[in-house]
């Protein structure tokens, strides 16, 4: 198959169905197929208008094929997100919420009990040792994040959506959205609290930092009659007509909590060895955490969503945590 010669001769495909047929791969739903787009991002840059794909610059070799499930490379099903995006955007053509709350009640990605990893008896109340939250949390945090905001540029660079973070403001007097003058400066205050109290991004999420991140911003704001403000997400289906494509969307969401678990098992850690210069590897969910816990955190999060062929099936509640290791985070 000369893949150059198929994408010159065919700078403007008519929709999916038709990509397939020229590299002479099975047209199917769900994960193979997804697996397949990527694949075409090996050979050219391209980007879609409505069901159309466009083909804008072809490799003169192809790229590298990476595998996001077991490296720390891009992740295969990052894009899938798109889909879940917009099957809502088509629905509502405006959101503007927090994070969390798109993440549960919009795209139900996450449970509803997801909010109550950040509550100050969670982990009393489910024998989760603080360290072993805190790391599930930044992973779990950094890669959906990474994923959404990845999603939206995407979307928006493809004139698809419109999107912006702001803060939802109250004052006493109104409720409104921050300008973008009101907007920097709260970033700005809120990077400087998390400064002074040395607390990490994956942590502002917990309560009591969070309301002590709060305190000091409002204390510090310009604006004295602001009392409370939170982030929220604005994004607004840009392109009305748009056709989406028949998928799966529970399909979709179970592919991405796959992903997303996948890379907190892979993660690695370049750790330190005390008294040497060397560095060892060290994969923390095989080797530091009480795994049978990480999988308790997995089913509160996204529900039990664990199959026969899941990593997780092998998990003794006994395994030990190494406390020193854990104390470097």
């Amino acid at each position: 198959m000369d893949y150059k010669i198929i994408l010159e001769n065919n700078r403007v495909i008519k929709n999916q169905k038709v990509l397939f047929n020229l590299f002479g791969w099975k047209y199917i739903k769900g994960k193979g197929r997804y697996i397949k787009l990527r694949e075409l991002s090996r050979y050219c840059e391209w980007h879609t208008e409505g069901q159309k794909i466009i083909i804008d610059t072809i490799f003169d070799e192809p790229l590298e094929k990476i595998d996001g499930r077991s490296k720390g490379g891009h992740n295969i099903y990052g894009d899938l997100l798109d889909d879940i995006i917009l099957e809502k955007l088509v629905d509502y053509e405006m959101l503007e919420f927090s994070f969390s709350e798109l993440m549960i009640h919009y795209f139900e990605l996450f449970t509803k009990e997801y909010s109550d990893l950040f509550k100050y008896d969670f982990c009393n109340k489910n024998n989760i040792t603080p360290s072993l939250l805190k790391i599930y949390t930044t992973f779990l945090w950094s890669i959906v994040n990474q994923m959404f905001v990845t999603s939206l540029n995407r979307l928006q660079r493809q004139g698809v959506i419109y999107w912006e973070q702001n803060y939802f403001i109250k004052d006493g007097i109104e409720d409104y959205v921050s300008n973008a003058k009101l907007t920097e400066e709260i970033k700005n205050l809120d990077l400087e609290a998390m400064r002074i109290y040395n607390i990490h991004p994956f942590q502002k999420g917990i309560d009591k930092n969070r309301e002590k991140i709060k305190k000091y911003v409002l204390s510090k704001i310009s604006n004295p009659n602001i009392w409370s403000y939170y982030k929220v997400y604005y994004l607004e289906l840009v392109k009305k007509d748009i056709e989406l494509y028949e998928t799966d969307i529970e399909q979709l969401k179970n592919l991405l909590r796959e992903s997303i678990t996948n890379k907190i098992i892979k993660k690695t850690f370049t750790v330190k060895i005390e008294d040497s210069n060397k560095e060892k590897y060290v994969t923390p969910y095989d080797n530091l955490l009480q795994r049978g816990k990480i999988k308790k955190l997995h089913d509160i999060v996204f529900g039990k969503t664990i199959d026969p062929s899941d990593p997780f099936n092998d998990l003794d509640e006994e395994d030990k945590i190494d406390e020193e290791l854990l104390n470097i985070w």
